[in-house]
């Protein structure tokens, strides 16, 4: 089998595309996000290492049969989705249940749902966890989406639902409760750090593991040369490039109704031009600091400089609200607030 690919990067900085184009080969099939670096096997941290017990094993087992009813975050049901109970455990065919080996069945079983014979995960904040991913996962491959952060801030404060989604009775709920969340977690200083943060992580696992294995891709350079990057990117993986890689779906985009198959919008590239203030753009500059343009993005800031300051002046308040509304994603919240923070102060 093809070795997985793991998919990260900011939020809003295309790794949906990213996985819609690698599933234009259909033996490709990749889990939606699942978040298991940082939540289930944080939770359950002192399990890593022995088998479960049976209360552990039902744990995690209804924890991925969540992810089969709705996506991470979105209330999903046990047993209301594909993934029955007892399924992860018949898979790992009478080895003893590891959390790791239920979290390798669920994504093997998530493929052969879909007839895919490879695949492997897509959650950007793992980019966080890469270092735990190649130690569950040794041949795994790593795909960081590197986008403009500027594009970050405006795509995230604007984030709404706009189609695509499966749904069922009560799920427009948890859409409403998820837009409430990531509005309430805006504020253009909070996600410029995190863009920095990430950032700094793909850089530190790409000189820690190698270039053949953590691959930081440019968003804006697969949108404007979709052709020629996703050849780039097939190559890498050392899998054979598909037809019509580059038709890919509109889809989980903050302005753009969901649209099946119309390729990679170049408005993408630009719009945070229109949508960003004078103010929010001089504090993402100064927020992403070096890196923006050791990333390869120009500065562009004129003027607002008052609102800048305003900025600075509320984010602590406003990164205070952002870790109350977002404390339930993760296994240990002072853990992955402190690993973000180090890599923020160390670059």
């Amino acid at each position: 089998m093809h070795p997985p690919v793991f998919l990260c990067g900011t939020s809003r900085s295309g790794t949906s595309v990213i996985q819609a184009a690698l599933e234009k080969d259909p033996r490709c099939s990749i889990t939606g996000e699942t978040h298991y670096f940082d939540d289930l096997r944080v939770k359950l941290r002192e399990a890593v290492a022995r088998p479960l017990s049976p209360d552990e094993i039902k744990q995690a087992e209804e924890y991925f049969m969540a992810l089969t009813h709705r996506p991470y975050g979105h209330g999903g049901v046990p047993g209301k989705g594909w993934l029955k109970s007892g399924e992860l455990n018949r898979k790992l065919d009478g080895e003893p249940a590891t959390l790791d080996g239920l979290f390798l069945a669920y994504n093997s079983l998530y493929a052969e749902n879909r007839g895919a014979q490879w695949g492997g995960e897509k959650t950007p904040r793992h980019v966080f966890r890469i270092p735990e991913i190649f130690e569950v996962c040794p041949t795994a491959r790593v795909i960081f989406m590197l986008r403009d952060p500027r594009a970050v801030v405006a795509s995230y404060r604007d984030w709404k639902a706009m189609g695509g989604l499966e749904s069922d009775p009560g799920h427009e709920r948890a859409l409403h409760d998820e837009s409430t969340r990531t509005s309430g977690s805006y504020h253009p200083v909070t996600i410029a750090l995190l863009w920095k943060a990430a950032l700094a992580a793909a850089l530190q696992a790409r000189e820690q593991f190698g270039a053949d294995r953590v691959r930081i891709q440019s968003y804006e350079q697969v949108v404007l040369n979709p052709d020629e990057e996703l050849a780039n990117l097939f190559d890498w993986l050392g899998a054979p490039q598909p037809e019509n890689m580059s038709d890919v779906p509109t889809q989980n985009s903050s302005y753009d109704a969901y649209k099946e198959g119309g390729g990679f919008r170049t408005s993408a590239v630009t719009r945070w031009k229109r949508m960003l203030g004078p103010g929010e753009v001089r504090v993402v500059e100064q927020a992403a600091g070096p890196l923006l343009q050791g990333a390869g993005y120009a500065t562009a800031c004129s003027g607002g400089k008052l609102a800048a300051l305003g900025y600075w002046l509320t984010f602590v308040p406003a990164a205070i609200r952002a870790a109350r509304k977002n404390s339930a994603r993760s296994g240990n919240f002072l853990a992955y607030v402190l690993r973000r923070g180090r890599l923020v102060l160390g670059r």
